[in-house]
């Protein structure tokens, strides 16, 4: 299997032209990208051209590239989606369920399936989920009965109930966009969803970020740190991506620029404290 075909003669014009320097040109070429594709990639925000090339291979184009963003997923992540045949929101819906790519399609697999050998026949059928069925998963009544009281008694509910969380504050979590484990894992620590609510709201953090610090492992002090350092909630979310699907327990301490500029890498490690991920 061969590579890009080398670029035309007389194609350095073309790439000074654009703006890009002769190693800038080099690196993008060397991925078979023409000039007005990485001006054109540019314009979004997206200069390395290995994320470029990971957009592309996603079926993402600079015009189609912000409602993965929004969501909070990477290039790199964005790969795997899109091999699996879903899109940002089904993605991001995955995600927020605790589902890796690869989750995703085992239980879109099962659904397809339906009833086992041996069963009525009948369309495929959601597990049950009424009261009975969380009990009979070996679910504890007082916690089974706040999740009946709100009639929320669906797999999401099960995963939120598993994880050992009562339903009032599965609610508040989930607003936050945190997970189960990501929620039960804060408790643990002695976190409160009120308390968390309080102290990312005083920093002046978006609720809808607050999912992404805290995924991370970032306490509240961390992610106020490393959002005046230009780290992103996108980015935030790509660490925390990692985390669930096999990468670091922590994220890297950033290395700071001699320069002084921007740190670069993932944010900082550091210990609990109300609103922040326990070590």
């Amino acid at each position: 299997m061969t590579g890009p075909e080398p670029p035309p003669p007389g194609d350095d014009d073309a790439w000074r032209d654009a703006g890009f320097t002769a190693a800038e040109a080099a690196e993008f070429r060397r991925r078979g990208v023409a000039p007005a594709e990485a001006l054109a990639w540019r314009r979004v925000g997206v200069t390395d051209p290995v994320h470029l090339v990971q957009w592309r291979a996603s079926g993402v184009t600079p015009d189609t590239v912000e409602p993965w963003r929004a969501a909070g997923i990477a290039a790199a992540d964005a790969v795997h989606w899109h091999e699996v045949g879903l899109g940002p929101a089904g993605a991001r819906q995955a995600m927020r369920r605790g589902l890796s790519p690869q989750d995703a399609v085992h239980q879109r697999e099962r659904a397809r399936a339906g009833p086992a050998r041996g069963t009525a026949r009948g369309p495929a059928r959601a597990p049950a989920t009424g009261p009975a069925a969380f009990l009979q998963r070996g679910l504890a009544p007082d916690l089974v009965r706040g999740y009946a009281l709100r009639g929320w008694l669906d797999e999401e509910a099960f995963a939120w109930a598993a994880a050992g969380v009562e339903a009032a504050d599965a609610d508040v979590w989930r607003t936050l966009g945190l997970l189960p484990g990501e929620a039960a894992g804060l408790a643990a620590g002695g976190a409160t969803p009120a308390g968390t609510v309080r102290a990312w709201w005083a920093a002046g953090i978006p609720l809808d970020e607050v999912g992404s610090w805290l995924g991370a492992g970032l306490t509240v002090d961390e992610a106020v740190r490393q959002r005046a350092a230009g780290v992103t909630a996108e980015r935030a979310e790509a660490i925390r991506a990692l985390r669930r699907f096999g990468g670091p327990d922590r994220p890297r301490p950033p290395q700071r620029p001699a320069d002084g500029g921007p740190a670069e890498g993932g944010p900082v490690d550091g210990g609990p404290a109300e609103g922040g991920a326990p070590t």
